[in-house]
């Protein structure tokens, strides 16, 4: 039976961490699946089903929505097809359910490309290529997009990546978002302006513990620094996974459904994988209604090619050189435990506190865990003790850089 997201194609790389592999699904040009020495590295799903929640796809040529799928270019309504119907919206561009071709690849890359032809609600023509490359300390992603028409054509480009790291809960992670400002949105979720996060349950910039978000919402107010901004997770026992934006990526959503198809491998009586937690961070060079709004969206001249990358980057992960096979094991730690730590981890390398969003808080005892106890460090599934200073040492560069624009 021939996979619901056809051709899977998979991708293998040696690294410091392990050996990584990623598979890129013919249609949409999906991230399916992602590791690095047997830890997952983002939510997977079968390849008999479609992408949950749109999960790994590329959003082109819009992210997020477009309010009644209508919009306006020189006095003329455009209208696009209805994809969202329960919210009656335009959602994440037109290659969703497209298959991509093969243009080149490796053993650690592939380059897809799939055509935008002119059509309802969108009467240009371009053509669009992703590059996914394995690297020694991550996934990197690069979009191009040309356009083939005789008339500039309006663009915006996101991902729609799902982030975990292996089998730490999703809800005892601390997300850190370097956005300033909110985007405001109305019931079906089409933006409506934008606000400062200041004194906000949106401010996440200092770290929030996911577990204690309910977000499925966008930032702006992010600029890069050195080309890139980033936004990250992080466990308890120092590692990380930063998502980073060239400067093109001036917004992210943010998604924690709590009703995704984990890929724990736990599945219910009937074979059904189990639903929980999950966090998605979207990289977008536009917020939602954006060809309305015009916030962010890029007009491509005829001929003119516009290029957008983005990618994933561990810490944290590398082989440990443990000296004996009686390695000491660290016993399972509660859940306030470990989210104590894992804001300890944070907020030491920031040298500022973990916040709970504004107006939400969660019950239970915060156990504070003791200096002497070392972090852990992964080979395959298997934790190993580590001095704190070691985890320390190979997370101290996965740090936010950027500066976020205030007011």
């Amino acid at each position: 039976m021939r996979a619901a997201t056809g051709i899977q194609y998979e991708l293998t790389a040696t690294t410091p961490s392990g050996i990584a592999r990623a598979i890129v699904t013919e249609v949409a040009a999906g991230l399916r699946a992602y590791s690095v020495n047997g830890i997952d590295l983002v939510e997977t799903f079968s390849e008999a089903v479609q992408p949950p929640m749109a999960a790994g796809i590329v959003l082109v040529p819009w992210p997020n929505r477009i309010r009644d799928g209508k919009w306006t270019q020189d006095g003329v309504t455009r209208q696009l097809a209805i994809t969202e119907p329960g919210k009656q919206n335009a959602s994440h561009g037109l290659l969703r359910f497209t298959p991509y071709r093969e243009l080149s690849r490796t053993s650690d890359t592939v380059t897809l490309a799939a055509t935008v032809f002119p059509q309802s609600g969108y009467p240009f023509h371009v053509e669009t290529e992703v590059t996914y490359e394995l690297t020694s300390s991550g996934l990197d992603v690069t979009h191009r997009v040309r356009n083939v028409g005789a008339e500039p054509a309006p663009v915006a480009v996101g991902a729609h990546p799902f982030l975990k790291i292996g089998d730490v809960p999703t809800a005892d992670l601390v997300l850190q978002v370097a956005a300033s400002k909110h985007i405001d949105v109305d019931e079906r979720l089409n933006a409506v302006g934008e606000s400062p996060v200041d004194g906000t349950r949106f401010d996440l910039r200092s770290g929030v513990v996911v577990g204690d978000l309910d977000l499925d919402d966008g930032f702006g107010g992010v600029i890069a620094t050195g080309g890139r901004c980033e936004h990250s997770l992080t466990a308890a026992d120092g590692r990380s996974l930063t998502l980073w934006g060239d400067e093109n990526m001036r917004y992210v959503q943010v998604f924690t459904p709590r009703i995704f198809p984990v890929s724990n491998g736990a599945t219910n009586k009937s074979g059904v994988p189990v639903r929980g937690l999950a966090i998605a961070i979207e990289p977008m060079t536009a917020p939602a209604n954006a060809f309305n709004s015009g916030a962010g969206l890029h007009w491509v001249a005829p001929g003119e090619q516009w290029v957008v990358r983005w990618g994933i980057r561990h810490a944290g992960f590398e082989l440990s050189a443990c000296v004996s096979e009686r390695c000491p094991t660290t016993p399972t730690s509660s859940a306030s435990t470990r989210r104590t730590d894992a804001r300890a981890s944070v907020s030491g390398r920031l040298n500022t506190s973990i916040r709970r969003p504004t107006g939400r808080s969660r019950n239970g005892t915060s156990t504070t865990p003791s200096p002497a106890r070392g972090a852990m460090v992964y080979r395959g599934s298997r934790a190993i003790a580590a001095p704190v200073a070691t985890i320390e040492a190979a997370t101290k560069n996965s740090l936010m850089r950027c500066t976020m624009r205030n007011g």
